[in-house]
């Protein structure tokens, strides 16, 4: 089973894109619109999970973090409020995200286990998805791993609008930098006047 963009797989210049078979994307950033599993194989589309009429659209949360994602691998870099940064480190903030999103509750204290509670309730699901066996990430199916990008990219939005703080050695990464006006410094001085320079003439002998 692999996904696709039902816009893009129609599309003769996109086709069924790289980006879509990642376990880390779930939308298509270039429609807005959920990526739906497929029956086939990359290059050969042989039939649709579910036939639908219409792509159905993501939550713009959503389409933000996977833009980032895409951009990162097509330029090695992505941009981030506080700077740009190799994809090779937005890869292992969202990563460790998902991981903080897949700890059990019962395993943490009353601060970090109410703002996990805090990101699932505002993502519209119970926390942890309403799962009780723990599976890691790359375990999980597609279903599981959809909601947990869900709550992902609804964490991101909450920590970049300053809804929740992060304690995380990245999460400095996605607070926007405040204004710092530049010193407007001194203009230059003037040099001093060239004085004349008065004296006889030098004459050869």
């Amino acid at each position: 089973m692999r996904r696709a963009c039902p816009r893009c797989a129609t599309d003769p210049t996109r086709g069924l894109t790289p980006i879509s078979q990642l376990p880390l994307v779930s939308s298509c950033p270039t429609h807005d619109c959920r990526l739906e599993p497929f029956f086939g194989d990359i290059g050969r589309l042989t039939g649709w999970e579910q036939r639908r009429d219409q792509p159905v659209p993501v939550d713009r949360h959503i389409v933000a973090m996977d833009r980032r994602t895409l951009e990162g691998f097509d330029n090695g870099a992505l941009t981030l409020p506080r700077r740009t940064v190799h994809v090779g480190v937005w890869l292992r903030l969202l990563r460790s995200l998902l991981d903080e999103l897949n700890t059990p509750t019962s395993l943490l204290r009353t601060r970090p286990r109410r703002l996990i509670e805090q990101v699932w309730q505002a993502a519209g699901r119970r926390t942890r998805n309403g799962e009780i066996a723990w599976l890691p990430y790359e375990a999980m199916p597609w279903p599981r791993q959809e909601a947990m990008l869900n709550a992902a990219a609804t964490a991101l939005h909450l920590l970049e609008a300053g809804t929740i703080t992060g304690t995380g050695t990245l999460a400095g990464l996605l607070r926007a930098q405040h204004y710092q006006p530049a010193d407007p410094g001194s203009p230059p001085v003037p040099p001093p006047p060239s004085r004349p320079i008065r004296g006889r003439p030098c004459t050869k002998r």
